[in-house]
C-alpha cells in the first residue's frame, strides 16, 4: 500500500493465519519484486478474459 511521499509503503499479507502488515523497507521490497514477477508472467490485460474463459471450459470438460 502506498500513501504518498510522506508515509512509508506497506506490504499487506492476507492469509489463513491472519493479516500481516510489513513496514521494513527490505520486506516491502521483496513483496514488490515478487508481485512484479507474477504480473510480468501473466497475460496482458486484454488477453485475460479469453485465458479465463479457456480455463473455465477446460474445468467443465473434466
Amino acid at each position: 500500500m502506498e500513501f504518498g511521499t510522506k508515509a512509508p509503503t506497506i506490504a499487506y499479507v492476507d492469509s489463513i493465519a491472519g493479516n500481516v502488515y510489513l513496514e521494513k523497507e527490505r520486506d516491502v521490497r521483496k513483496f514488490i519484486q515478487t508481485f512484479d514477477l507474477v504480473r510480468a508472467a501473466g497475460p496482458d490485460p486484454q488477453e485475460t478474459p479469453a485465458v479465463l474463459e479457456d480455463i473455465a471450459r477446460e474445468m467443465h470438460q473434466t
